[in-house]
């Protein structure tokens, strides 16, 4: 009883030491600008505020109030969830706060999950679920995509959940958690559109695993729900958007050569495995797969289902972060059970090399099994070994670009004072700064522009980042203040001077003949910042 007690007290210490770090992350993420503490999140996340905080505010899921929509975010549910956080009453630099403890919230509940899949597909005692619990709670970039506001959390979260829905049915099947786990797959792809492959994926385990007279209406049941949650946002998104799939589909997948995405696509997931997957992989595989119908399978090909899915699209936008992007992140869970239950092949393998080198008397000494305690040591020592120089880089700067956004809420805030209600700002960070500022945006890189999502991709290929003309966005939509700029030539300076704008104080381009901009305000407000890189 007593090394029961104080397994649980081991797994429940992880969980807590967890529950500090998140919130010690969230807190350093925050923002101070004239006194007033702000709680931005990754700027992605907050392109979904905008169209959270238009929602809640009666003027629809829309980019800019009173245009015609644009989608430009590919989580509604999570989106949604904002929109209900910007109706709690916070003021509006609070809300971020609350969508980052959401996910730490479902960052712990992620962790208590895993935990009852890794002790369904290992032994009885609990001490490889403990090592999947270490292993995916010191997994970095699940807690930095996460806690910066990004869906990855909640996504990643529900697919574990569907698991362990999946291993509960396969034991038995009940109409409850056949409709449960029904109900989590139709979500799934609610969360984020992407989800459908973890969702098919389980679904198609679940349906296998079924008994033979079942599996007919398991497949219906299951499958169903999927297909009924990608049509119902299918016809949703042509009624309201007037588009097949969200304009981001078309921004990062269209207009680019196959064989390049999928280049681009392997190189960083192979920079991927040699920098920091390769331990869990290693382990993964010392762990063996079972047949086809066993649960080690299905983390297996959920796994490998989101490595490729990675390639598929050709990465992430931040890969210079040099750790795992987005879509990688969501197959950390299984990743960490799988290595998890690697650790005592492991063991084997050194005591084998161990034996073999030291003399007889001292080899026999190693003994033939890892204790618990040895277990949880090695999970810790791999964490480590997968996320040390993230968590060391984040000790020392808050988390990649925190510092970045922070300097975008203070220019969110300065153009505001400094500008009517009516202006147009022109962006390339299409999130903090223009959420802050309050006003309606030109987005230069086609994220919320459906005329720049369908452009031919400029090299090098960027994904999302690879689209832009100054021509429509700025000679077509005339923005009264143009605050930032992508990769543009000195052609381009001289369209801006010939269309009438101007740079008052060495600040942003201002057209000429607006009214509603105070560009002494404007240039001084902006001064320190564009001195620290923020506006180019």
């Amino acid at each position: 009883m007593a090394a029961s007690d104080g397994r649980r007290l081991t797994a429940d210490g992880f969980l807590l030491g967890a529950a500090a770090f998140f919130g010690v992350f969230v807190f350093r993420a925050r923002a101070v600008v004239d006194g007033t503490t702000y709680f931005p999140l990754f700027d992605d996340a907050m392109v979904s505020m905008r169209y959270a905080r238009n929602l809640a505010a009666g003027d629809g899921l829309v980019w800019n109030p009173g245009e015609v929509p644009v989608e430009g975010f590919t989580n509604p549910l999570w989106t949604l969830w904002m929109a209900l956080l910007h109706l709690a009453g916070l003021p509006e630099e609070k809300v971020g706060l609350l969508v980052a403890l959401t996910g730490a919230a479902l960052l712990l509940v992620q962790l208590a999950l895993i935990r009852r899949v890794a002790s369904a597909v290992s032994e009885p005692s609990g001490t490889t679920a403990d090592a999947a619990v270490i292993l995916l709670a010191l997994f970095y970039p699940m807690a930095f995509w996460s806690l910066r506001g990004m869906e990855v959390g909640a996504l990643s979260c529900a697919v574990v959940g569907a698991v362990l829905l999946a291993l509960r049915l396969r034991e038995r099947w009940t109409t409850g958690r056949a409709a449960s786990l029904a109900a989590l797959l139709a979500a799934i792809p609610l969360i984020r559109m992407d989800g459908a492959l973890p969702a098919a994926i389980v679904a198609a385990f679940a349906v296998a695993w079924a008994e033979p007279g079942r599996r007919r209406r398991a497949a219906l049941v299951l499958g169903g729900a999927i297909v009924a949650s990608l049509a119902l946002q299918t016809a949703a998104r042509l009624a309201y958007y007037g588009d097949l799939l969200p304009n981001t589909y078309y921004l990062k997948m269209t207009g680019v050569p196959l064989a390049e995405r999928l280049a681009q696509g392997l190189f960083v997931l192979r920079q991927d495995v040699l920098r920091e997957l390769w331990p869990l992989l290693l382990l993964a595989a010392l762990a063996g797969p079972r047949s086809a119908p066993e649960p080690r399978s299905l983390l297996i090909v959920l796994a490998l289902g989101q490595l490729a899915y990675s390639v598929w699209v050709g990465g992430d936008a931040w890969e210079w972060m040099r750790y795992a992007n987005r879509y990688v992140t969501v197959a950390a869970p299984a990743l960490a059970v799988l290595a998890a239950l690697g650790i005592p092949a492991l063991h084997r393998l050194l005591r084998g090399v161990a034996t073999g080198l030291l003399p007889p008397r001292w080899g026999a000494a190693v003994p033939a099994a890892p204790s618990a305690l040895g277990v949880r040591l090695t999970a810790v020592a791999l964490a480590l070994l997968v996320s040390g120089r993230p968590l060391a880089d984040w000790v020392e700067t808050g988390g990649a670009h925190v510092a970045d956004d922070a300097r975008r809420v203070e220019a969110g805030v300065r153009v505001r004072d400094a500008t009517s209600p009516d202006a147009v700002i022109a962006v390339v960070w299409a999130g903090t700064l223009p959420y802050f500022a309050q006003r309606r945006a030109v987005d230069l890189l086609g994220k919320n522009d459906r005329v720049i999502a369908r452009l031919p991709a400029r090299e090098p290929w960027w994904p999302g980042h690879g689209k832009w003309d100054v021509v429509h966005s700025i000679g077509g939509r005339r923005p009264d203040v143009v605050l930032e700029l992508w990769r543009w030539s000195a052609a381009d300076f001289a369209y801006l001077a010939a269309l009438g704008y101007e740079r008052p104080g060495g600040g942003p381009w201002v057209r000429r003949d607006s009214r509603a901009v105070d560009r002494a305000r404007l240039a001084e407000g902006l001064r320190g910042l564009q001195s620290g890189g923020i506006l180019r």
